[in-house]
């Protein structure tokens, strides 16, 4: 371990090559359902979470741990190193960040410098790994703020869901509100801006919306390299297909497809297809 660690949640959606690779503390919300709590990833993985979801007629919903879980996590962390950052998703979406906040200032035997990465699933990913990678390089507590801090402003999410009514229905939909209930039927391109949903497209089929997807990544990125991420919510064919058009489009220093965890599906619905990417050096 180097002299930082590093910590976040499950919600960042990384693969557990680089948890592991880059020894990442990982904090798992809870998904609740039918009376049951199960820890996001560890109890109930996204394959049985969305197969199980499209034949309920219960609807799960999601908690955060508790503010022990949050001084444990902490604590645990930082036995070995000299700093603790902690990277959480947007406060705009959960209650995650501020909850972090409060434990850092619990803790008395390690600083803890607690980041909004104003994002979630891989978008938020990417910022944990530009931390961790700047903390397994031997960085200080600053560089490795700065690092993740760096890539927050360069990152872009947008996705593309079967329905809104699981958005609608847990309280996040943001922007695209307006779009319950249209009787034009639409599949928007939503996107995270400020750290909150909004729509950024309506076209009228999902295929399209996947097509002006890569459109406007080709538009932002001017044909720059670019760290990208496919993410997928029981879609895994459509992603794959989705990265062999990103892969031959654009000069990608890295490209992954990753999947989208329950504690976010509860919220995106099974289908949801999305792409997360910034240029960089």
């Amino acid at each position: 371990m180097g002299k930082v660690a590093v910590v976040t949640s499950s919600m960042a959606c990384l693969p557990q090559t680089f948890i592991d690779q880059y020894q990442i503390h990982i904090i798992r919300p809870f998904v609740v359902w039918g009376g049951e709590s199960f820890r996001d990833g560890a109890d109930l993985t996204p394959t049985e979470f969305y197969r199980n979801l499209k034949e309920s007629k219960v609807l799960p919903t999601t908690a955060t741990p508790s503010l022990g879980e949050f001084v444990d996590a902490y604590n645990e962390a930082g036995r070995g190193a000299e700093a603790v950052v902690a990277i959480h998703v947007s406060r705009e979406l959960s209650y995650m960040y501020e909850l972090g906040g409060q434990a850092a200032r619990e803790i008395s035997s390690v600083p803890v410098q607690v980041i909004d990465s104003r994002s979630v699933a891989m978008a938020m990913g990417f910022v944990v790994l530009a931390a961790a990678r700047a903390a397994a390089d031997g960085a200080g507590v600053q560089e490795v703020t700065e690092a993740a801090q760096a890539v927050i402003p360069k990152m872009n999410l947008f996705f593309v869901v079967d329905t809104l009514e699981y958005l609608h229905r847990s309280g996040r939909i943001g922007g695209a509100a307006a779009l319950v209930g249209s009787v034009i039927q639409v599949k928007p391109i939503l996107y995270l801006t400020e750290g909150k949903i909004d729509v950024l497209e309506k076209p009228r089929t999902k295929g399209r919306a996947v097509r002006r997807m890569v459109e406007i990544m080709a538009e932002r990125t001017e044909k720059s390299p670019v760290y990208a991420s496919i993410l997928h919510a029981d879609a895994l064919e459509k992603a794959q297909e989705l990265r062999d058009v990103v892969a031959s489009r654009f000069d990608c220093f890295e490209l992954y497809i990753t999947d989208i965890t329950p504690v976010v599906g509860v919220h995106a619905g099974p289908g949801t297809l999305g792409l997360a990417f910034y240029t960089g050096n």
